[in-house]
């Protein structure tokens, strides 16, 4: 028998982000202090989200528009140059991604007259965005050259809030349900 068709749509139409945002760049301390602060609110209107067809045993992937998805957040950073050796970094932002609104999805029934869809509820996380992430960096260098180079040490940290793998709702990860939570982590990097 030949593998039944897919039922998901075949093309998908654009999608509209408007940005609005309000910020400061700043620098202080005869420009050794360097802080940057913005806050912004996206509105994300006919975004498109891949999906798993519905049908059992099919195993497509197909791309779906959705109405819209609004994403608030604050991001900052700072560099500090302590003297002509040492400098610290970083950067913190939060984001708050997530569908405005509920949404059904209908691609008409099964061989049984069940439905095939799927529902989007409203305030559903958005995929691989997670809500918090932060660096720190901290770098030496010396006054004296090495092999004519200058030498240095820096160690960088980061962390990466908890996100989703998909829509919640959706299926977009061919046989993976539910929906997966990518936990939070860390990561040290030191570069000589």
């Amino acid at each position: 028998p030949l593998k039944p068709a897919s039922i998901l749509p075949r093309d998908y139409q654009s999608d509209e982000l408007k940005n609005y945002e309000l910020g400061l760049k700043s620098e202080w301390l005869d420009n050794r202090l360097r802080f940057n602060i913005a806050a912004y609110y996206m509105k994300w209107e006919n975004f498109a989200v891949q999906i798993e067809d519905p049908q059992e045993g099919i195993f497509q992937l197909g791309f779906v528009n959705l109405p819209s998805a609004e994403i608030p957040g604050v991001e900052a950073d700072f560099a500090f140059s302590v003297n002509e050796n040492w400098q610290f970094d970083g950067a913190l932002s939060w984001n708050d991604a997530q569908t405005d609104g509920a949404t059904t999805l209908n691609f008409g029934e099964d061989e049984e007259g069940n439905p095939l869809g799927f529902t989007v509820q409203d305030g559903a996380r958005l995929p691989i965005t997670p809500d918090w992430q932060a660096t720190l960096g901290i770098e030496f260098r010396p006054s004296a050259q090495l092999f004519d180079a200058q030498p240095f040490a820096r160690f960088d940290f980061a962390y990466v809030g908890e996100s989703v793998n998909s829509l919640e709702g959706i299926e977009s990860v061919v046989s993976l349900t539910p929906v997966q939570t990518q936990d939070a982590y860390e990561t040290g990097d030191l570069r000589l």
